[in-house]
Order: structure tokens, then C-alpha cells, then sequence
């Protein structure tokens, strides 16, 4: 009975001493995994959750924080490692507002304990983070991603135009041409373009992307951060030693812009049936032909023209237009500025027709406008135009059609209302003889598909073995891939790199890293692949005299003695490994 007690005693001991010692620790990182304790505005970001050192299960935990940090679990993960367990959860996070917010402290409870993690706090700005550098990735590359408004503050409706440029400076990359956008609900978003590669007034050129926005709503609304994708080429060893025939391998990365807040006002009561909101300079008419038959089509155009607000038009009614002109629109399109003293236009084209002749006026157009700038209610107005419509109408259209003998041809059969007489005389168009494919180019058509499917296929199999076989292949080309390093030094005329080169080929054949091989291991390895004392003492020589080549010459010519000893062992090794 008390040796069942003391057992009893002792595993409660040991459950409450890892009950009580369970840890839960609360970290924010970039998406791309580094520790952080600032962010731009609407940039997303990772928030883990870790508990360790825990018995049974844990409750899902419970994440305080400011209410501006919105959070959205993504996943979780559980490692168990001798015995010891740990649940990491991750989450989605990401801030709008700029300001400093504390996050956490997240509770959990185990075995019955509640236990809490410690407490974050947040920066959020509407600056660019940069950390390790302007935007440093990994492995080297500098880039940068900055988005950039035309305005800080406008009116519901408004245009605001924006750009986002990416700097790579000289790093080689390939940018993905469509750019990530964040929902903007509070947004109208219009004529986005690019993208194109522009160069600033210092020399230092980008890829830049912009469009325009149009606020739905009024009050102090954040545009996120935006992010630019882009391929940097892989460091990785390549499978077919940098020969790959697909070409170079890349590894696509992904940089995050500042976020910008914007102050948008409500619009004015008065101005809230305007066509426009901009700066609208002028709208002008003109019609061609002025003078037509009853019935003939004259394109009226209708060109609007404003440094903004002009693309807001979408469509425009013409106003107290006599019932004798009968008209319907034909198309509408934006037209590019004339010259740089000029603005943008945007052209409204009618098909006008004349049911009565006679001399009508087509009356002055208006379009009213919103001047964010004067905070008034502005109008701009067309001439009157005046146009002629004389007798004989083209609509009507007299031709003799053939009829049965017995029927009167007297009259002649007449097309009306705005029908045109089918065309009988043949073709309109004449049509050429049929293309035809010749049959070798539709085999080579069939099996490019198939022949793709098969290099994916062969490309998958060789990869899946390179994985398990990667020691083994390196180890049978390694006197191979030191020969060819060995013929860069010699055109180079530098052989402080001789060394490495050795130690490396060395480690390779005995499946080794080069980092954890001695020289005595080598030499133990040569004795008991045979080699006799002499051959030791002039290899030892010889490796000792290409270390000091490399870490203890200051001269960066090369040794052609050293070179050529280096040939002839690397072929000693060969037949001897």
C-alpha cells in the first residue's frame, strides 16, 4: 500500500511540475518569418502563438489585443521532440490605422491551469519599413516597393490618382506584371496601367503602375500597403551543374509598399447631382456634315475637356434636342492630351438624322461640375449649332424587282422606313480558297502537349531521385566539377582559390562537408587507401603550401607550379578514392 502511494505521489508531482511549468509565448513576425516590432499600414503580418512544455491537450487560445488589429487563424502545427510537446498557432493579422497597439496577452488553459503568454506592442506607420537595408530580401537583393497619391485629402467622388513604383536598382530580377492590390471597398478603381520601366532625374530607374481611385465614402480612409512580385534567380545547385536545358531556376519573392491614409470629405448638398467632380476647362460640339438629305446620319461629337473628373462622365444625355433631329449615341472614348499646354478629353459620339426638312438648331449642351479647389458648383456649355436637312429622303429606296409575267410591273416595288434592298449581285466580299494545314505541322501541333507532358514527367522523376541520391551524385562528379573550377583559376591567373577547391573535392568523394574535414582525417583517409609515407609527406607539403596561397599570400598572381601539382594529385585522388 505505501509503495502504490508514493507511486501515486510521484506522478502527481511530475504532472503538476509540467502542468505548471508550460509556456506560452506570444511573437510578431513579417511574412517572410524575422521578428518585427513595426509595420506600414495595411501590410499583412504573422502573429504565433508557441506553447510548450505541456500535458494532454490545450484549449484553442484567446488573443487580446487592440481592436484595430484584426486577426484571422491560418494554422497550426504540433511537434513532438523526446517527449516533449509544442503547439504553435499561427495567425493573419494586419493594421489600417497608423499608431502604437499592444497585442496580447494570449491565454490558454491546460489540464484545468491558465497560463498566459507575454505582451506585444506594435508600431504602425504610414512609412516604408525597412529592415536590414531599404527593404533587404534575402540573399543580397535590395528592393523597394513605394506607393505614392496624387492627394492627401479629397471629396467623395473625387479622382485621386496613384502610382506604385518598385526599385530593383542592379539587382537581376523579373518583375510579375500584374501587381497585388488590396480590397478597397471604400474605392472606385479606374484606368489602371502598366507595367512600364521609367527612370528618375537621378539616373535611378523603376517599374511603376498606376490607376485611379474614386472614394465612395467620406471620412479618414486607409489605402493598405500593395505588393509587388518578383523573381530572383536561385542560388541552389543546379541538377544538370548550371546547364539546366529549361533554363535558369528562380524563386518568386514578394515586397510590401507603405500604406497611405487619406482624409475624404462629403460631398456638398447642392453639388450631389453633378456630372463631374475635377476641374472642368471646357466642353465644345461640332457635326459633319453640316448639310444632309432626309434621313442621312451626321455624327454629332461632344468633346469634354478638364485636367480631372473628365473619365467620371460615363454617359451624357444631349439635351432639348428638336423632335425633328432623331439621334442615338455611337461610342464613347477618352482622347490623350493634344500637346503638353493641353488636357484630356473624353468624346461623346451621336448619330443624328433629319426627319424634316429645313434649317434646325441643335441647342448649347451643359455639364455641371463640383471644383474641389473653390468648393463651388461650376457649369460649362457648347455653341448652338445650326444644320440643314434637305427634301429627298435616303432612306427611300427605288429599284425594279422581277415579278411573275402575269403580275402589273407598272409600279415599282419601293423599300422603306430605313431597309436597304438586298444585296443579289454576288458576293459582298470575295472570299479566297480555303487555308488548309499541311499535315506534318499538325502532328508537330498534336505533340507538343504531348511531349511537354513527358518532360514534366521525366523532370519530376529526375528531381525525386536527384533528392535521394544527392551525395552520390555529387561524390561521382566531384573530380570532374573540381577540373573545371580548376580551369576558371588558371584563367583567372589567380590560385588562391586552389585550396578550396581540393578540400572541397575531397569532402565530396567521402559524402563529407567541407566544414567539419580535417587535414588529419584526410591523410588518415589517403594512408588507408595505400598511400606510402613519401606520397603523405609530399601531399602534406603540397596542401599545406596551397592554404598558405590562400589565407597567407598577399600576391594575387597565380602559382603556375601550384596549378599544374594541382592537376596531377587531383588525378592521383581520382584513381586512388
Amino acid at each position: 500500500m505505501v509503495k502504490t502511494a508514493g507511486k501515486i505521489c510521484v506522478a502527481l508531482t511530475a504532472l503538476w511540475v509540467v502542468v505548471t511549468h508550460a509556456q506560452v509565448s506570444l511573437e510578431i513576425r513579417s511574412n517572410r518569418g524575422e521578428p518585427i516590432e513595426q509595420v506600414a499600414i495595411g501590410e499583412p503580418f504573422q502573429v504565433e502563438i508557441t506553447i510548450k512544455n505541456i500535458a494532454g491537450h490545450p484549449t484553442m487560445p484567446r488573443l487580446a489585443g487592440d481592436e484595430h488589429i484584426s486577426c484571422h487563424r491560418t494554422g497550426k502545427r504540433t511537434s513532438i521532440i523526446n517527449g516533449n510537446t509544442t503547439h504553435t498557432y499561427t495567425y493573419r493579422a494586419q493594421v489600417n490605422e497608423p499608431g502604437k497597439y499592444q497585442l496580447g496577452p494570449a491565454q490558454v488553459t491546460v489540464a484545468g491551469q491558465e497560463h498566459e503568454s507575454n505582451q506585444m506592442v506594435l508600431t504602425a506607420s504610414e512609412q516604408t519599413v525597412t529592415r536590414g537595408g531599404r527593404r533587404k530580401q534575402a540573399r543580397g537583393d535590395q528592393v523597394e516597393a513605394r506607393l505614392m497619391v496624387g492627394k492627401q485629402s479629397a471629396i467623395v467622388g473625387e479622382e485621386i490618382p496613384c502610382e506604385l513604383r518598385f526599385y530593383c536598382d542592379d539587382t537581376p530580377i523579373e518583375v510579375v506584371p500584374q501587381f497585388g492590390q488590396p480590397a478597397l471597398d471604400s474605392f472606385l478603381i479606374k484606368n489602371v496601367s502598366g507595367p512600364r520601366v521609367e527612370q528618375e532625374s537621378n539616373g535611378r530607374r523603376y517599374v511603376e503602375w498606376s490607376w485611379s481611385l474614386y472614394p465612395k465614402k467620406a471620412g479618414d480612409i486607409t489605402i493598405p500597403a500593395h505588393n509587388v512580385d518578383y523573381d530572383v534567380p536561385s542560388q541552389r545547385e543546379s541538377i544538370w551543374w548550371g546547364m539546366a536545358p529549361w533554363g535558369m531556376r528562380v524563386e518568386r519573392k514578394r515586397a510590401y509598399s507603405n500604406g497611405i491614409r487619406i482624409a475624404i470629405e462629403e460631398l456638398p448638398d447642392d453639388a450631389r447631382d453633378v456630372d463631374a467632380i475635377g476641374d472642368i476647362e471646357q466642353v465644345t460640339a461640332h457635326i459633319s456634315p453640316a448639310v444632309a438629305r432626309q434621313g442621312e446620319g451626321m455624327v454629332l461629337a461632344l468633346d469634354v475637356e478638364g485636367r480631372d473628373g473628365v473619365d467620371q462622365i460615363e454617359r451624357f444625355e444631349l439635351q432639348n434636342m428638336p423632335d425633328s433631329l432623331r439621334h442615338y449615341e455611337s461610342k464613347r472614348v477618352t482622347l490623350p492630351p493634344d500637346d503638353s499646354s493641353s488636357s484630356p478629353r473624353r468624346r461623346f459620339e451621336y448619330v443624328v438624322q433629319g426627319l424634316e426638312a429645313g434649317s434646325w438648331l441643335i441647342p448649347e449642351q451643359t455639364i455641371s461640375y463640383f471644383d474641389p479647389a473653390s468648393r463651388t458648383r461650376k457649369t460649362v456649355q457648347t455653341s448652338p449649332l445650326s444644320v440643314t436637312i434637305t427634301p429627298g429622303s435616303a432612306l427611300a429606296v427605288t429599284r425594279q424587282v422581277s415579278t411573275p409575267e402575269d403580275e402589273d410591273t407598272s409600279t415599282p416595288h419601293q423599300i422603306v422606313a430605313g431597309l436597304c434592298p438586298l444585296h443579289e449581285d454576288g458576293p459582298i466580299h470575295e472570299s479566297g480558297a480555303p487555308l488548309h494545314v499541311p499535315w506534318f505541322l499538325f502532328a508537330i501541333f498534336m505533340a507538343l502537349p504531348l511531349g511537354w507532358s513527358a518532360y514534366l514527367s521525366i523532370d519530376r522523376v529526375w528531381q525525386r531521385y536527384y533528392r535521394r541520391n544527392a551525395q552520390e551524385i555529387r561524390a561521382k562528379n566531384a573530380f570532374r566539377s573540381a577540373r573545371s573550377k580548376l580551369n576558371k583559376i588558371r584563367a583567372g591567373k589567380s590560385s588562391s582559390s586552389v585550396y578550396h577547391v581540393l578540400l572541397q573535392c575531397i569532402a565530396e568523394r567521402l559524402m563529407r562537408s567541407s566544414l567539419d574535414i580535417s587535414h588529419d582525417e584526410i591523410e588518415e583517409t589517403l594512408q588507408n587507401a595505400g598511400f606510402a609515407s613519401e606520397q603523405l609527406v609530399a601531399w602534406r607539403t603540397f596542401f599545406n603550401r596551397s592554404a598558405e596561397q590562400t589565407y597567407g599570400s598577399s600576391s594575387p598572381n597565380a602559382d603556375d607550379d601550384l596549378l599544374s601539382e594541382a592537376y596531377d594529385w587531383l588525378s592521383l585522388l581520382e584513381g586512388t578514392l
